[in-house]
Protein backbone atom coordinates (compact mmCIF):
# COMPACT_ATOMS: atom_id res chain seq x y z
CA UNK A 1 0.00 0.00 0.00
CA UNK A 2 3.22 1.96 0.40
CA UNK A 3 4.53 1.36 -2.51
CA UNK A 4 3.72 5.03 -4.68
CA UNK A 5 5.38 6.47 -1.80
CA UNK A 6 8.57 4.21 -1.92
CA UNK A 7 10.21 5.89 -5.06
CA UNK A 8 12.78 3.18 -6.72
CA UNK A 9 16.25 5.03 -6.83
CA UNK A 10 15.64 7.29 -3.58
CA UNK A 11 16.13 6.96 -0.07
CA UNK A 12 12.71 7.41 1.61
CA UNK A 13 13.12 7.08 5.59
CA UNK A 14 10.66 4.67 7.05
CA UNK A 15 9.65 6.63 9.64
CA UNK A 16 8.61 9.30 6.47
CA UNK A 17 5.89 6.74 5.56
CA UNK A 18 2.59 7.36 6.23
CA UNK A 19 0.32 5.97 8.61
CA UNK A 20 -2.37 3.33 7.44
CA UNK A 21 -5.13 1.92 8.93
CA UNK A 22 -7.09 -1.32 7.85
CA UNK A 23 -10.56 -2.15 8.64
CA UNK A 24 -12.05 -5.68 8.34
CA UNK A 25 -15.69 -5.97 9.38
CA UNK A 26 -16.15 -9.69 9.88
CA UNK A 27 -19.99 -10.96 10.46
CA UNK A 28 -18.67 -13.79 13.22
CA UNK A 29 -15.98 -13.36 16.28
CA UNK A 30 -12.51 -15.00 14.41
CA UNK A 31 -10.86 -14.45 17.50
CA UNK A 32 -13.46 -16.22 20.08
CA UNK A 33 -12.82 -13.06 22.84
CA UNK A 34 -16.33 -11.18 22.25
CA UNK A 35 -15.25 -7.71 22.05
CA UNK A 36 -17.18 -5.78 18.97
CA UNK A 37 -13.65 -3.87 17.79
CA UNK A 38 -9.83 -5.52 17.78
CA UNK A 39 -6.86 -3.19 17.61
CA UNK A 40 -3.24 -4.71 16.48
CA UNK A 41 -0.41 -3.05 16.03
CA UNK A 42 3.02 -3.79 14.69
CA UNK A 43 5.16 -5.44 18.00
CA UNK A 44 8.43 -7.55 18.00
CA UNK A 45 7.72 -11.01 19.03
CA UNK A 46 10.94 -11.17 20.75
CA UNK A 47 11.47 -8.05 22.68
CA UNK A 48 7.91 -7.79 25.04
CA UNK A 49 6.82 -3.55 24.81
CA UNK A 50 9.34 -2.86 21.69
CA UNK A 51 6.47 -2.16 18.69
CA UNK A 52 8.01 -1.27 14.87
CA UNK A 53 5.92 2.46 15.28
CA UNK A 54 5.71 2.46 11.63
CA UNK A 55 1.87 4.18 11.65
CA UNK A 56 0.50 0.70 10.98
CA UNK A 57 -3.09 -0.51 12.65
CA UNK A 58 -5.26 -3.22 11.80
CA UNK A 59 -8.42 -2.96 13.43
CA UNK A 60 -11.29 -6.02 13.07
CA UNK A 61 -14.77 -5.33 14.05
CA UNK A 62 -17.16 -7.58 15.07
CA UNK A 63 -20.65 -7.78 14.38
CA UNK A 64 -21.42 -10.41 16.71
CA UNK A 65 -20.48 -9.45 20.16
CA UNK A 66 -22.17 -6.27 22.48
CA UNK A 67 -19.36 -5.85 23.96
CA UNK A 68 -17.82 -2.44 23.20
CA UNK A 69 -18.50 1.25 22.67
CA UNK A 70 -22.96 1.67 22.29
CA UNK A 71 -22.10 3.76 19.45
CA UNK A 72 -20.08 1.46 17.54
CA UNK A 73 -22.69 -1.53 18.78
CA UNK A 74 -25.05 0.08 17.08
CA UNK A 75 -23.18 1.16 13.76
CA UNK A 76 -22.66 -2.29 13.27
CA UNK A 77 -25.90 -3.73 14.04
CA UNK A 78 -26.75 -1.30 11.62
CA UNK A 79 -24.43 -2.80 8.93
CA UNK A 80 -25.84 -6.01 9.67
CA UNK A 81 -29.40 -5.76 8.70
CA UNK A 82 -29.19 -1.82 7.84
CA UNK A 83 -32.43 -1.50 9.03
CA UNK A 84 -32.78 1.86 11.81
CA UNK A 85 -35.70 0.11 13.45
CA UNK A 86 -33.03 -2.88 14.65
CA UNK A 87 -33.72 -3.39 18.42
CA UNK A 88 -29.96 -4.41 18.42
CA UNK A 89 -29.35 -0.29 17.71
CA UNK A 90 -28.80 0.91 21.13
CA UNK A 91 -27.96 4.77 20.35
CA UNK A 92 -29.57 6.29 17.18
CA UNK A 93 -27.22 9.40 17.19
CA UNK A 94 -27.03 12.07 14.20
CA UNK A 95 -24.26 9.88 12.67
CA UNK A 96 -26.43 6.93 12.35
CA UNK A 97 -29.44 8.81 10.85
CA UNK A 98 -27.94 10.72 8.31
CA UNK A 99 -25.92 6.99 7.29
CA UNK A 100 -29.19 5.65 7.28
CA UNK A 101 -30.94 8.67 5.04
CA UNK A 102 -27.82 7.84 2.65
CA UNK A 103 -28.68 4.26 2.57
CA UNK A 104 -32.56 4.80 2.22
CA UNK A 105 -31.70 7.00 -0.38
CA UNK A 106 -29.48 4.58 -2.13
CA UNK A 107 -31.72 1.59 -1.82
CA UNK A 108 -34.78 4.10 -3.80
CA UNK A 109 -32.52 4.95 -6.52
CA UNK A 110 -32.95 3.38 -9.69
CA UNK A 111 -29.10 3.01 -10.15
CA UNK A 112 -29.29 0.96 -7.10
CA UNK A 113 -31.89 -1.00 -8.34
CA UNK A 114 -29.73 -1.92 -11.32
CA UNK A 115 -26.82 -2.68 -9.41
CA UNK A 116 -28.88 -5.11 -7.48
CA UNK A 117 -30.24 -7.11 -10.40
CA UNK A 118 -26.64 -7.47 -11.83
CA UNK A 119 -25.72 -8.58 -8.09
CA UNK A 120 -28.77 -10.71 -8.28
CA UNK A 121 -27.52 -12.09 -12.41
CA UNK A 122 -24.06 -12.78 -11.10
CA UNK A 123 -25.59 -15.01 -8.15
CA UNK A 124 -27.93 -16.77 -10.21
CA UNK A 125 -25.24 -17.32 -12.88
CA UNK A 126 -22.45 -18.61 -10.39
CA UNK A 127 -25.21 -21.12 -8.69
CA UNK A 128 -26.22 -22.09 -12.04
CA UNK A 129 -22.84 -22.97 -12.89
CA UNK A 130 -21.97 -24.70 -9.83
CA UNK A 131 -25.06 -27.13 -10.26
CA UNK A 132 -23.90 -27.68 -14.25
CA UNK A 133 -20.30 -28.61 -12.56
CA UNK A 134 -21.88 -30.61 -9.67
CA UNK A 135 -24.40 -32.50 -11.76
CA UNK A 136 -21.09 -33.12 -14.37
CA UNK A 137 -19.65 -34.53 -11.33
CA UNK A 138 -22.28 -36.67 -10.45
CA UNK A 139 -22.72 -37.94 -13.63
CA UNK A 140 -18.75 -39.04 -14.15
CA UNK A 141 -18.84 -40.85 -10.69
CA UNK A 142 -22.11 -42.32 -11.41
CA UNK A 143 -20.42 -43.77 -14.96
CA UNK A 144 -17.70 -44.63 -13.27
CA UNK A 145 -19.02 -46.62 -10.42
CA UNK A 146 -21.84 -48.36 -13.22
CA UNK A 147 -18.43 -49.16 -15.19
CA UNK A 148 -16.82 -50.84 -12.20
CA UNK A 149 -20.56 -52.69 -11.40
CA UNK A 150 -19.74 -54.10 -14.88
CA UNK A 151 -16.37 -54.76 -14.57
CA UNK A 152 -15.13 -52.84 -17.27
CA UNK A 153 -11.29 -51.92 -16.84
CA UNK A 154 -10.03 -48.59 -15.76
CA UNK A 155 -8.90 -47.90 -18.97
CA UNK A 156 -11.98 -48.71 -20.91
CA UNK A 157 -13.96 -46.97 -17.96
CA UNK A 158 -11.12 -43.58 -18.52
CA UNK A 159 -11.62 -43.88 -22.05
CA UNK A 160 -15.56 -43.68 -22.30
CA UNK A 161 -15.53 -40.66 -19.84
CA UNK A 162 -12.80 -38.64 -21.70
CA UNK A 163 -15.00 -39.05 -24.36
CA UNK A 164 -18.22 -38.89 -23.21
CA UNK A 165 -17.60 -35.80 -21.44
CA UNK A 166 -15.18 -34.27 -23.53
CA UNK A 167 -12.66 -34.76 -20.58
CA UNK A 168 -8.48 -34.04 -20.54
CA UNK A 169 -6.97 -37.62 -19.69
CA UNK A 170 -5.49 -36.31 -16.52
CA UNK A 171 -9.10 -34.89 -15.31
CA UNK A 172 -10.43 -38.32 -16.14
CA UNK A 173 -7.55 -39.93 -14.44
CA UNK A 174 -7.99 -38.04 -11.40
CA UNK A 175 -12.30 -38.72 -11.66
CA UNK A 176 -11.22 -42.69 -12.12
CA UNK A 177 -8.85 -42.63 -8.97
CA UNK A 178 -11.27 -40.48 -6.75
CA UNK A 179 -14.75 -43.04 -7.27
CA UNK A 180 -13.10 -46.18 -8.38
CA UNK A 181 -13.97 -47.78 -5.21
Amino acid sequence: MDSPVLKSGKRTKYRQLPSSTIIFITQDDIFKKDLAKYTFVEQCEEVKGLRLEDGTTKIFLNMTSKNGSKELISLLQYMKKTDIENPDILIKDKRLLEIDAIVSEVKESEEWEAVRMDILDVGINKGLELGREQGLERGIQAVIETCRELAISKTNTKTKITEKFNLPEEKAKEYIEKYWK
